[in-house]
C-alpha cells in the first residue's frame, strides 16, 4: 500500500510539536539526516563504519549511482 501525499501536511499540522511525518524532505538530529523519500534507496558507493563515518569508496558503485541519476533526470 503506497502513502497518500495529502495526509503528510495534515498529519504534520495536527501532531506539530510532537511528532513529524517525511515525505520527501528530511529532518537533522546532530551529524544525521532523517530523509523521506518517495521508496528510492541509495547504496551509496561508500562504506560506514558502525558510527556512520565513511571508511571506504567504491568507484564501480559510484559509476552506477550516477548512471542511474542520469536516467533518471531523463
Amino acid at each position: 500500500m503506497f502513502w497518500d501525499a495529502k495526509k503528510t501536511e495534515r498529519l504534520n499540522r495536527e501532531y506539530q510539536g510532537r511528532l513529524a511525518f517525511l515525505q520527501n524532505n528530511y529532518y537533522a538530529y546532530e551529524d544525521y539526516a532523517l530523509v523521506g523519500t518517495k521508496g528510492y534507496t541509495f547504496e551509496g558507493p561508500f562504506y560506514l563504519d558502525r558510527r556512520g563515518r565513511i571508511v571506504g569508496w567504491d568507484e564501480e558503485k559510484e559509476l552506477h549511482a550516477k548512471n542511474a541519476l542520469i536516467r533518471k533526470e531523463r
